[in-house]
């Protein structure tokens, strides 16, 4: 995981086509906090997230006990570890955190007939109460908790039917029973590495190949276009998104390769009524290397940030209008 650097305060400017105003991040409050890197640095650990007003990390995973660092308001890390019974290799590839503490991790892994699966695992907030939930027919790949405490994952699985390995959206209970179990008609590889994030009334996936759509509660789709392109002569990397309770969505990437220019981070907002992204720019200085959306927590974005004298830090933006 790359470590960001933040050097001083800035406005980011974003359009809004429809309010003919701009969109103003407002950098807030400051947090230092302690964040323990992944100690390997494989594919498989999925990136940060902010989650019921923590920040989520992994920091071992494809193993038989997953670690996790949990970071909450005070900036101090929980360390939490968990295991699935009789299985014997673990990898998780998407956390989600509740409100009153609760975690939600998914991967995949080998059981102890040497099978491969996958699994859910429902950690509570005095981290004792453990649910165990083996997941069939779905190497999950991507998950999220939607409204209703939804259990939303996509990954690949059989199509009995044709015999065929298809891309599947699952949507299960808080207990894991199966409400529905939809065949996408995408490649099996969009799915990792991606990201799921949920809204109060929708849930959004942005794939590995740059494919962005929004499900309504009950799967279907409501929006699908492409995430936002790097600018003439760049390469985006890293591109990591968030969206509010109120549907605000922002995609951060770093851009490379463009003539003359350093690498920059960028970010982007999904404009609804033109159905596009606007690209952001820096009011006063750009983004610092490595600066990363974290999440959401309501209407203010988190960030990652890093200080030479403070160490790791939480970055907190206020979302405003402008004429």
């Amino acid at each position: 995981m790359r470590i960001p650097h933040i050097s001083c305060l800035f406005l980011i400017a974003l359009s809004i086509s429809s309010a003919q105003s701009a969109r103003v991040l407002t950098r807030g409050e400051i947090k230092q906090i302690i964040l323990n890197k992944p100690y390997n640095l494989s594919p498989h650990i999925p990136p940060p997230i902010w989650s019921g007003r923590a920040l989520l990390v992994v920091i071992v995973n494809e193993t038989r006990e997953p670690v996790l660092n949990v970071i909450g308001s005070d900036g101090r890390p929980e360390e939490v570890r968990f295991s699935m019974p009789d299985w014997l290799r673990l990898t998780v590839v998407s956390l989600w955190g509740g409100d009153d503490g609760e975690i939600v991790a998914a991967g995949t892994g080998t059981t102890g007939k040497n099978e491969p699966g996958s699994f859910i695992v429902r950690i509570g907030a005095d981290r004792t109460k453990r649910t165990y939930i083996p997941v069939e027919n779905l190497s999950i790949n991507v998950m999220t908790v939607g409204p209703s405490g939804v259990i939303w994952a996509i990954g690949s699985g059989k199509d009995k039917e044709t015999d065929t390995i298809r891309t599947i959206l699952a949507r299960l209970s808080p207990t894991g029973k199966v409400l529905t179990s939809t065949m996408l008609s995408l490649p099996v590889w969009d799915a990792s590495p991606s990201q799921m994030r949920a809204s109060a009334d929708r849930v959004a996936w942005l794939t590995s190949r740059n494919d962005y759509f929004e499900f309504a509660t009950d799967g279907t789709t409501m929006t699908h276009l492409r995430g936002p392109q790097a600018p003439a002569g760049g390469n985006m990397y890293d591109r990591i998104m968030a969206i509010s309770a109120a549907n605000t969505v922002l995609i951060s990437a770093t851009v490379y390769g463009q003539a003359g220019k350093r690498p920059a981070v960028n970010f982007w907002m999904f404009d609804r009524v033109k159905q596009s992204w606007s690209l952001s720019e820096s009011a006063v200085d750009p983004f610092p290397p490595g600066t990363s959306v974290y999440g959401f927590d309501g209407d203010a974005l988190i960030t990652s940030g890093f200080e030479r004298q403070l160490g790791d830090l939480l970055v907190r933006y206020t979302l405003s209008e402008t004429k």
